[in-house]
């Protein structure tokens, strides 16, 4: 704490001297001068009395008032206190107000309340530029701008503080000065008033063992008093005076002493219940936490660190310090250069406790800095991290066991998804040969049987059978017309033999490129709209049953290089979609159309559009998913698979439906590939 020793006019000495001499020159002037320089007396006294004395006494207030505004500024931003702001304002405006009423004294005297003036503007300013800047040292905000204003207001406060020391030194010198004219005017009187001066003596002395008894000696009792107080613990007394001294200023300081005392203790006991706060949260944290110095001497570790390695602080700084938990020295020298270079280093590594276990832990090593910025020591944060390891462990043991589960459903899927792909061929089988058997069921065969047995019964007579006898001659006839049905229904019959033995090639196919993982990747150049025919001829007889018309409308495209199998097999599977969903359907007429469209951005469609039972708007996403199907007898594998399959062929398979009854439209996107 410091205190500026300050110059009171009115001192405890002053205060002597001033009433001596004032008892003395008006007790003579009334008795020994005469009435005709009474008068001249008594103006100067007058004027003493009315402007210098209080100009100068206003001087000095101004002059402690401003010091004790500057001294609470200083005292908020030190102890952040912004209540001490507003008492520095306040003083402030004290004085300002004695300023003002020295201006008041001085007007008469044009320079020197123009002087005035000006240091009360200046006065006025810093106070509201000081307040402002100071509030916000308190909030915390010491930037470099900030610290700059605070330089030039502490010249500004030092320069204002010279100017009012000037001030009432310049006013306590005239006083001085008139005083001392009047003492020397009165000098000539004392001959004729040595008994009054006497008698007037006698009674200042009395006066003056008063004043000091009144204003120094029972203060300082009271002082010395508080002194003792304090010495014993007590801050809460204060001293009740309030004289505008030295004692005065004594008292003040040691109230302000005692309450700043009394803060600090406060502080501190807030700062002591802070750290043991602190303290119990590091000795309650699972993570291991060990401070060392910069020469690795260990001076600090919390309870879990203890636990961890087995060390107390002496016994780790006895068996070396903390590299002796570090079973790396090389990893631990990079670490230990790394913090004390002023960068964290963060990492797993090893560590050994005092009986020789292997731990891996998760260390974090900070540097610890002081003030200026230079590292001091270190804080190591150790977590060991065994549990997770162990855990790591069987997660990876886990993972190994589903990669392998998922291989099997994965060789399930695909055995599945051939499955359904061989089944949707076999539909088509199923239905060629179908009408294969009824055409068998239905041929002539046996009646040209029949022919043949009458005309080997008339082998001997077979001339005269045929142009005499009226069955006879019917036969030629007959067998010519039968020869002509029999040609058409071998020709029938040998498109249908075409067809299974096309479909059971595409059997084959099918499950040679599943067997080596769908496909091989070969591409060849190819005829769309030749590929499409071949889908459609295998499900023209199975539609026909269902009474299923099948329109074709295809644009002219070139040969592409395409994937055959895998696009026969999206063809296929839309067919059997759509001929399934006109099955159960009850809209007439049932209609399939294919649509072959070439697109601007060398790229081609195929739609496959019905008119069926259409698809829920709520199905539209979910209809290309694995598992997912509406049929009850389905697997929710094929529209997964030909999605798959186009993707693959760098294109997309998507679906439109204006919901159900409303039919629906698949359709193929493809890159164009001429070459």
């Amino acid at each position: 704490m410091r205190f500026f020793k300050r110059e009171y006019f009115f001192g405890i000495s002053m205060k002597i001297r001033l009433s001596l001499s004032i008892m003395i020159i008006g007790y003579m002037t009334w008795m020994i001068i005469g009435h005709f320089r009474s008068n001249e007396t008594l103006s100067r006294l007058y004027a003493v009395e009315t402007r210098i004395f209080p100009a100068a006494m206003q001087s000095t207030l101004a002059l402690a008032k401003f010091n004790e505004q500057v001294k609470l500024y200083k005292d908020a931003v030190v102890f952040g206190k912004q209540e001490l702001l507003k008492d520095a304002q306040t003083r402030g405006y004290e004085s300002l107000e004695a300023m003002t009423a020295i201006r008041e004294t001085a007007k008469d005297d044009k320079p020197k309340a123009k002087e005035i003036q000006l240091l009360i503007e200046q006065s006025k300013s810093f106070t509201l530029n000081a307040h402002s800047l100071y509030a916000k040292m308190v909030a915390g905000s010491e930037d470099e701008t900030t610290l700059k204003e605070a330089a030039k207001m502490t010249h500004i406060s030092e320069n204002t503080r010279q100017r009012l020391i000037a001030l009432s030194n310049k006013f306590s010198n005239f006083l001085k000065d008139e005083l001392n004219e009047v003492g020397t005017e009165m000098q000539s009187q004392r001959n004729l008033n040595v008994l009054v001066f006497f008698l007037a003596a006698s009674l200042s002395s009395f006066m003056v063992l008063m004043i000091i008894y009144r204003l120094v000696t029972r203060p300082l009792k009271q002082a010395a008093a508080l002194a003792a107080a304090m010495a014993e613990g007590d801050l809460s007394r204060k001293l009740d005076i309030h004289q505008h001294d030295e004692i005065g200023e004594l008292a003040h300081a040691m109230n302000l002493m005692a309450f700043e005392i009394e803060e600090s203790y406060k502080l501190l006991e807030q700062k002591v219940a802070e750290l043991s706060r602190i303290n119990y949260a590091v000795n309650s944290a699972s993570d291991a936490i060990g401070m060392m110095n910069n020469e690795l001497v260990h001076f600090y570790q919390n309870k879990a660190f203890s636990e961890l390695f087995g060390y107390t602080v002496s016994q780790l700084n006895d068996a070396g310090g903390a590299h002796v938990i570090f079973p790396d020295q090389k990893k631990f020298e990079e670490m230990y250069r790394s913090a004390v270079n002023g960068v964290p280093w963060i990492g797993e590594v090893e560590a050994r406790s005092r009986y020789g276990e292997i731990i891996p832990i998760f260390l974090r090593i900070h540097p610890i800095k002081d003030n200026n910025g230079s590292v001091v020591g270190l804080m190591k944060i150790i977590t060991d991290i065994r549990e997770r390891k162990k855990a790591e462990a069987e997660l990876e043991k886990a993972n190994k066991k589903l990669v392998e589960t998922a291989r099997l459903v994965g060789n399930s899927e695909m055995a599945a998804t051939v499955l359904h792909n061989v089944g949707n061929v076999f539909n088509s089988v199923g239905v060629t040969v179908g009408l294969l058997a009824e055409k068998i069921n239905q041929s002539r065969i046996p009646n040209f049987v029949k022919t043949v047995e009458m005309m080997e019964q008339h082998r001997h007579d077979l001339a005269e059978f045929l142009s005499k006898d009226a069955r006879g001659r019917e036969i030629p006839g007959y067998l010519a017309a039968l020869a002509k049905h029999l040609a058409k229904e071998q020709e029938s019959m040998a498109g249908l033999f075409k067809d299974v033995s096309e479909h059971t090639k595409h059997i084959m196919e099918l499950i040679t490129i599943q067997l080596h993982n769908v496909s091989t990747g070969l591409t060849e150049m190819l005829s769309l709209s030749e590929i499409i025919e071949n889908a459609l001829q295998g499900n023209t007889a199975g539609a026909s049953r269902y009474g299923i018309e099948i329109k074709r409308n295809f644009d002219d495209i070139p040969p592409v290089r395409l994937d055959r199998h895998k696009f026969l097999q999206i063809i296929i599977n839309l067919l059997s979609n759509a001929r399934y969903a006109l099955k159960m359907s009850h809209n007439e007429p049932k209609i399939i159309e294919v649509r072959l469209k070439k697109k601007e951005d060398n790229r081609f469609l195929v739609e496959v559009a019905d008119n069926g039972v259409g698809i829920e708007k709520g199905n539209l996403d979910k209809i290309f998913g694995l598992g997912f199907t509406t049929r009850k007898d389905g697997y929710g594998l094929g529209l997964h698979s030909a999605a798959l399959c186009a993707k693959e062929m760098g294109g997309s398979l998507t679906v439109n439906s204006d919901g159900p009854g409303k039919g629906a439209v698949f359709t193929i996107e493809l890159p164009l590939l001429l070459k």
